[in-house]
């Protein structure tokens, strides 16, 4: 079964707009992406301190003759604001436009060094083409069917369905191996602070975020497949646990270990249907696009001469 799942990298500002740019542009080089990301504040100041000229009025930036367009500053701001969480305010702007006007300076560059003419930039401009050509004929092609009402109170009467008398606020620390858990724990129970020691240690990607998970209910007792798809194990320990407890033992999930603290629990809080039928919605058209997109390649494959 082929799936088409678009990826957008950001790694941290930067990169996230390169990122952004590649998907609209997706001609960018790779070495000038790599030497645009790896620039400095002081690099990206200087780039932007040129004295003021009046400039056309769908133009932001003229570069050593090369004009960017406003349309493109405005595609990449709302693409990073999206990915980032982060209100399209005027500082986001300007932060993005001195970014691409550092990656214009170093794509020229680039090009004056002739990286365009070679075979890892040829191949990289190739496989972004069929990327885009195949993404854009799936989009045009695959026929998802309307989602109606019916199907959006219904989603919303079985998530209610799910949810259990509490709701749980978890806080997960997840490690490689038995012995760092174990060696967590203990630096735990000397007084560590958890949201330290999830920084330092732990490779879920809410470590960021000091391993805070969102609000989660389940029916009690706990039992496979009611868990709102958290592991079992996971959930059991949650739901054993008292406000503010954490478990005296790692928690063993697949080849990861869990250290779990419950930050909070209290009476579920169902949220009204019409507060949440907008995002139901937008759910349930999500998935009947990718229904439909499997669907499309799928008969696609059944119909190829394929030899393997």
């Amino acid at each position: 079964m082929y799936r088409f799942h678009p990826t957008l990298r950001a790694v941290r500002a930067t990169a996230l707009i390169f990122a952004a740019m590649s998907a609209l542009a997706p001609s960018l080089s790779d070495a000038a992406e790599v030497a645009a990301t790896t620039a400095t504040t002081a690099t990206t100041n200087a780039a932007t301190s040129a004295p003021t000229r009046a400039l056309p009025p769908d133009v932001f930036a003229i570069v050593n003759g090369v004009a960017l367009q406003q349309q493109q500053l405005n595609e990449v701001t709302q693409i990073v604001s999206v990915n980032t969480k982060q209100p399209m305010t005027l500082s986001l702007r300007e932060a993005v436009k001195r970014e691409l006007i550092v990656r214009e300076v170093v794509r020229q560059a680039a090009e004056r060094a002739h990286y365009s003419a070679r075979p890892e930039v040829q191949r990289a401009i190739e496989g972004a083409r069929i990327d885009t050509e195949t993404h854009l004929y799936v989009q045009n092609n695959a026929r998802p069917p309307e989602v109606t009402d019916a199907q959006v109170r219904a989603r919303y009467q079985a998530l209610i369905a799910g949810l259990g008398a509490e709701q749980y606020k978890p806080r997960v620390l997840t490690v490689d191996d038995e012995a760092t858990a174990r060696k967590v724990l203990a630096a735990l129970r000397s007084g560590r602070d958890f949201r330290q020691a999830a920084s330092q240690f732990s490779t879920l990607p809410g470590s960021s975020r000091d391993g805070e998970l969102p609000w989660v209910s389940f029916p009690t007792p706990v039992t496979e497949g009611n868990t709102q798809g958290m592991p079992l194990a996971l959930a059991r320990t949650l739901a054993s646990l008292p406000a503010g407890g954490v478990a005296p033992q790692p928690v063993h999930v697949g080849d990861v270990w869990m250290i779990v603290k419950l930050d909070d629990k209290r009476p579920t809080q169902i949220p009204a249907y019409d507060e949440v039928k907008a995002n139901l919605r937008q759910q349930l058209e999500t998935d009947a696009r990718q229904d439909a997109s499997v669907t499309l390649t799928d008969s696609l494959v059944k119909a190829a001469d394929i030899q393997q």
